[in-house]
């Protein structure tokens, strides 16, 4: 059996949150018919973005306020019906990594080039996200394969799988890594699992920055799980990234020495 884990990176100015949902995947496909029936529930939309939502535009154009926040919490409902195990919420602060990649000698371009996959803010959040959903699977003595797929749309996320599948698999812990399946991308208009993960993204990024707590949000918290883990020095998913930079800094002034004595 295997289980599928869907995941909206949501990149802002303040916090990543990274928001995967984990379930088998048989019932994930009983929780898209049910998500596609409250879509189609009047006022229908033929999709959710929690952003388009808030800011009543395309899907939720001239909504009155009240209608939106209905159409989230009976959304929110539908996960709370199924066998869905957890959610993961997670945030970045977006300058802890361009401050780091700034200490670099080298330019961004150069070091996005020896650094694939892990110099920008999306690359920290693919990866501790994947960790993090491993190592739960593994503490709750799962053994399905577990797939990732995100959203699609992002450039960078092309040189995460590779760094996912020629180095992280490698690198994990026995148990992590015979559970650790695919990594892959879909398209969030069309499947419901991505949906419900922006759902999640949306509504955790108002608790996050301390605005008002909808109904939504207080019914996903009373009844799933919802793990919150924020991404920081203590917890990355690179743990020698300023060792590497140092080294990095070091090999690039030696070699522009080296380059100047010509």
């Amino acid at each position: 059996m295997r289980r599928g884990v869907y995941l909206h990176l949501l990149l802002g100015d303040r916090k990543t949150p990274l928001p995967p949902r984990a379930a088998r995947v048989d019932e994930w496909e009983r929780f898209s018919d049910a998500w596609a029936r409250e879509l189609n529930r009047k006022p229908t939309i033929e999709y959710f973005k929690h952003h388009e939502a808030k800011s009543r535009t395309k899907q939720f154009e001239n909504w009155p306020i009240a209608a939106c926040e209905k159409k989230i919490l009976s959304l929110a409902s539908v996960i709370t019906r199924f066998d869905i195990k957890y959610g993961f919420c997670a945030g970045i602060r977006n300058d802890m990594v361009r401050d780091l990649m700034k200490s670099a000698i080298p330019s961004v371009k150069t070091i996005r080039t020896l650094l694939e996959g892990v110099s920008r803010s999306y690359d920290w959040a693919f990866h501790i996200v994947v960790l993090l959903v491993l190592q739960m699977q593994v503490e709750l003595g799962e053994t399905d394969i577990v797939d990732f797929i995100f959203d699609e749309g992002a450039d960078a996320f092309d040189d995460c799988r590779r760094r996912y599948n020629d180095i992280v698999k490698e690198a994990l812990l026995p148990a992590e890594k015979q559970i650790a399946g695919t990594v892959s991308t879909g398209n969030d208009e069309t499947l419901m699992p991505l949906q419900a993960a922006d759902l999640l993204a949306g509504i955790s990024t108002v608790n996050f920055r301390g605005q008002r707590t909808g109904k939504a949000y207080r019914l996903l918290h009373k009844n799933k799980r919802l793990i919150y883990a924020p991404i920081n020095n203590e917890q990355t998913p690179f743990p020698n990234i300023e060792s590497i930079i140092s080294f990095l800094n070091v090999a690039w002034a030696t070699k522009m020495i080296e380059k100047a004595k010509k």
